[in-house]
């Protein structure tokens, strides 16, 4: 094996050792969108019986999903600007303008928030204080949530565009590494994944494909054709990847070989909510008005919970319960096992933002620009009073 050769396949080793890592996050962080690379929405830690509102907080425009580090919650909002507020009480610490709407989650790594804009923008700032340490202009705009793979020396940073671009850039610098073409809009985070030892980034198109992109190279490993535009985010576990389309379907698709696994259609209504997937289901909701749990090895129905708006909000999972914020305005806790409502709250706005688990808070962004936090427990009944008004 010549030098150069063996270079390669070093640099390839270390791409499949760490770009499946999840962000190394301390105990109560949640720093990207869907909380770790594979776009699971799934936690090890388990969400309460109940939640009691914490405090409040509302930006000049439509927030993006919230992520938290240490001390710091940090959102996206339809104003323009990226927003770090208090994570114990809301208070703002920075608020930085950039230019364009935002839609797209932030992503935290490294003590820095990486962003995209509707101006195409991407930019990465301090998370102590918001000073911008690069921008990066893409052709079109930028919805989804970046992602980033690489050991701490290497690191990678991804994101998709409206341009119909996967990009892939430098952490440190925001220099151009590589880009790869799609057919139509990249609409989505790109999730990670490791394939028989090689390590890549999974997307889906508005091209009605499902992208699998070496990291290393930026070249096309597979792709798996739907039968309609993907507009969702992918999440990706065990060798397969699974997502709703505009076709009306779930799928389920074999990484390996691009066999489609299994699909799953109820009625005519697309689906725009990335899945949240545990050991054995898979959690999405529909524009069918109705939250839908799957069994993950089949796609067989296990139940559907109806709401009274559509539910395009990301489900977050732990092991036995589901929490997914609809139109309707209300923020749902529901039983994993029979679909059954364990707790609910009413916001009073749209919700399409994926909640944020941080310890014992749960942070959910809202389409009125405000962001909410509640903490775990019941909230306590009024005290019953006399008829002098005294407890």
């Amino acid at each position: 094996m010549n030098a150069s050769a063996s270079a390669a396949q070093s640099t390839l080793w270390r791409l499949g050792a760490v770009a499946l890592a999840i962000a190394s996050a301390a105990a109560g962080d949640w720093p990207m969108f869907r909380g770790d690379a594979a776009q699971t929405g799934r936690t090890s830690a388990t969400l309460a019986a109940a939640y009691t509102p914490l405090w409040s907080w509302k930006a000049g425009g439509g927030c993006s999903s919230v992520v938290v580090s240490g001390r710091s919650a940090v959102v996206g909002s339809a104003d323009g600007s990226v927003h770090a507020l208090e994570l114990a009480t809301g208070a703002q610490r920075w608020s930085v303008a950039l230019g364009d709407p935002i839609q797209a989650a932030p992503t935290i790594v490294d003590g820095e928030v990486v962003i995209g804009t509707m101006g195409g923008t991407l930019a990465r700032l301090s998370l102590t204080d918001g000073t911008i340490r690069w921008k990066f202009t893409a052709e079109d705009k930028i919805v989804g949530a970046a992602a980033w793979f690489g050991a701490a020396t290497e690191r990678k940073i991804l994101v998709g565009s409206h341009d119909s671009n996967l990009y892939c850039l430098e952490a440190a610098t925001g220099k151009l590494v590589w880009k790869y073409s799609t057919g139509s809009y990249v609409n989505g985070t790109p999730a990670i994944a490791d394939l028989g030892g090689r390590a890549v980034a999974v997307v889906g198109g508005c091209d009605a494909v499902i992208h699998v992109v070496d990291l290393g190279s930026g070249k096309a490993v597979r792709t798996i054709p739907v039968s309609a535009y993907i507009a969702a985010t992918v999440a990706v576990d065990g060798g397969r990847v699974y997502v709703g389309h505009y076709g009306n379907e779930v799928v389920c698709a074999d990484l390996a070989t691009g066999a489609i696994v299994w699909t799953y259609q109820d009625r005519s209504f697309p689906f725009f909510a990335a899945p949240a997937l545990t050991a054995d289901a898979v959690v999405l909701g529909g524009r069918d008005r109705r939250i839908h749990c799957l069994e993950r090895t089949t796609g067989k129905a296990r139940w559907t919970f109806a709401v009274r708006g559509n539910a395009d909000g990301p489900a977050l999972v732990d092991a036995t319960s589901a929490l997914v914020g609809t139109d309707d305005g209300r923020l749902y806790l529901l039983d994993l096992a029979t679909g059954r409502e364990r707790w609910s709250t009413e916001i009073g706005a749209k919700i399409g933002s994926a909640p944020a688990l941080a310890g014992d808070l749960i942070l959910v962004g809202c389409d009125d620009g405000g962001v909410h936090a509640f903490a775990a427990g019941q909230a306590e009944p009024p005290r019953r009073q006399d008829a002098k008004g005294q407890p």
